[in-house]
């Protein structure tokens, strides 16, 4: 093997260490210690009955109008971009009603908290979100809109949330046994009442337990520029095709020198 055939394998080599080794660095986290408080962070209240206090099992009759109050809370020390916060109304109708709450950033852990309406009713209910009446204090907001995109899986974005900052987000919802469109929470035609035996419960219909108390915190690492799972894939993809270019460039050359 001649001296330039050498040098040129052994540019390639070093060419990927350093590469390697400088896309390793970018992917380590960039925003870390941003932690919210889980648990008890979401309450509600019976507006049609005048209730003016918060609880976390509320009590309601069918089409009482339910009033949510959720609280973000970066107890971290790092700003956190982008939060969004999501309902889970409880999928099957009852009449004990487990509702959880979402909220964090993307690609990062979520904080939850759950919030229970007991429906005092012989038919079984579920809740329809209320549109147009979600709206955020806080974050230099006194009553500012929020997406109806809350009652979504996709959430609703209530802004960034700085270090020690606490945002407070209200949503309504109605009690009923129409048939709903699960979208928004839309409410259609009626549905006949129904005559079998209520559900007495449905705290399993949500994807997992409930909250793990106000002490707890769930700690986030936003994952944003090289950190992101798609920017990590390229990467990765980039540097073996630009490997296997190089070593057919060697092979290419090694055959020529035979020839």
């Amino acid at each position: 093997m001649s001296y330039n055939v050498l040098m040129f394998k052994w540019f390639n080599y070093v060419w990927m260490i350093i590469f390697l080794t400088f896309f390793f660095s970018l992917a380590k986290p960039v925003s870390a210690n941003v932690l919210f408080r889980t648990g008890d962070i979401v309450d509600a209240r019976n507006v049609t009955a005048g209730e003016s206090g918060w609880s976390k099992t509320v009590k309601a009759k069918n089409l009482d109008e339910i009033e949510f109050r959720v609280f973000v809370e970066n107890i971290g020390d790092t700003k956190s971009p982008d939060v969004r916060v999501r309902i889970g109304f409880a999928l099957d109708p009852g009449n004990t009603l487990t509702n959880r709450i979402h909220l964090g950033v993307w690609s990062a852990p979520e904080a939850t908290g759950t919030v229970d309406i007991q429906v005092d009713d012989d038919t079984a209910q579920k809740l329809v979100y209320v549109p147009g009446k979600s709206v955020k204090y806080g974050g230099g907001c006194d009553g500012c809109a929020v997406s109806d995109n809350i009652a979504t899986a996709y959430g609703a974005y209530v802004g960034a949330v700085n270090p020690q900052e606490k945002v407070e987000v209200r949503f309504r919802a109605q009690v009923t046994n129409r048939q709903v469109n699960r979208v928004l929470g839309a409410a259609t035609t009626p549905t006949p009442t129904p005559t079998t035996k209520p559900n007495t419960g449905n705290t399993t219909s949500n994807s997992s337990s409930g909250g793990t108390g106000g002490a707890a915190v769930a700690g986030t690492t936003p994952k944003t520029g090289f950190t992101d799972p798609i920017w990590m894939r390229t990467l990765v993809w980039l540097v073996i095709g630009s490997a296997g270019v190089g070593f057919r460039q060697v092979a290419r050359k090694l055959s020529t020198i035979e020839a």
